[in-house]
């Protein structure tokens, strides 16, 4: 009998679970992960979960590209958070890789810069996958998650938040926004999903609705939208009333400790289709 080839992929891991719960379905689907994590970001046991993995800064793409070409990695996910204010900010030492790269943009929004990294991978022969491959069963379908009756009042919110928030995605300026009274509190920008939430339920007080959805013609490469015990954690903090996601499209991590939570903190979580 023929031995079955092993597939090798390449994965570029950032903040949270989510790189984790990839690397688990990869060894399901087959493959031999090769891990590089961005050292400060990724969780710091990715050496104990792979036989390959390599720590680099934000800044190390010519590191990060030899190890994955060592390797014979022809197929490649990124996949988990990457704080992009760091770059903005300065303090991030950048070798001549991720200068090129840099230099080449013509804009320094996310998928701007994201798709420079993709670009500079596929030039060198590496495959740059839909991360969504592995994790379809992370991303539910159409509907209310939560128990609780919703008042019909919240109901419009997500409606109007949910065609704010794919305007906002049609600028890359970021995919979450925060509504009361069909009046928008916080647009999410470079500073993240919780710093919005933050930001619009100082301004709402309470009774907030936080929407979050992918930006129109979404690359599933990379920035796929999601949320988790972190994003419902920030609604609390927040007083936020409905946590509201683009259903078919948003990657939901800890669905069921999520859930418990928010009944107990009395919020709603919604799956709704974009109109």
């Amino acid at each position: 009998m023929e031995n079955q080839s092993i597939k090798q992929l390449g994965i570029i891991a950032g903040y949270g679970e989510l790189p984790l719960e990839v690397i688990q379905e990869a060894k399901k689907q087959g493959y031999t992960p090769y891990v590089v994590a961005l050292s400060g970001m990724a969780r710091d046991d990715y050496q104990n979960k792979v036989d390959q993995c390599l720590y680099v800064g934000l800044g190390e793409l010519q590191k990060a590209l030899m190890f994955f070409l060592q390797h014979q990695v022809k197929e490649l996910v990124l996949v988990g958070k990457v704080n992009k204010k760091l770059l903005v900010q300065g303090g991030v030492e950048l070798d001549a890789q991720a200068l090129q790269v840099i230099s080449s943009l013509s804009a320094g929004n996310d998928d701007s810069m994201l798709l420079g990294v993709v670009n500079l991978l596929e030039m060198q022969g590496i495959k740059v996958l839909d991360s969504t491959k592995f994790l379809q069963n992370l991303i539910p379908s159409e509907e209310i998650l939560t128990t609780m009756e919703i008042d019909k009042d919240f109901l419009s919110d997500v409606d109007y938040g949910m065609s704010m928030a794919k305007q906002m995605g049609q600028l890359d300026i970021g995919q979450t926004v925060v509504v009361k009274n069909k009046s928008i509190m916080a647009v999410e920008a470079i500073e993240g999903t919780d710093l919005a939430i933050s930001r619009g339920g100082q301004l709402a007080k309470q009774g907030g609705v936080v929407v979050k959805a992918s930006k129109p013609n979404q690359d599933l490469r990379f920035d796929v939208p999601t949320i988790g015990l972190d994003t419902l954690k920030s609604c609390v903090d927040a007083n936020i009333s409905v946590l509201a996601f683009e259903a078919d499209s948003t990657i939901v991590l800890d669905k069921t400790k999520m859930i418990e939570m928010a009944e107990k903190e009395n919020i709603h979580i919604i799956a709704v289709k974009a109109k």
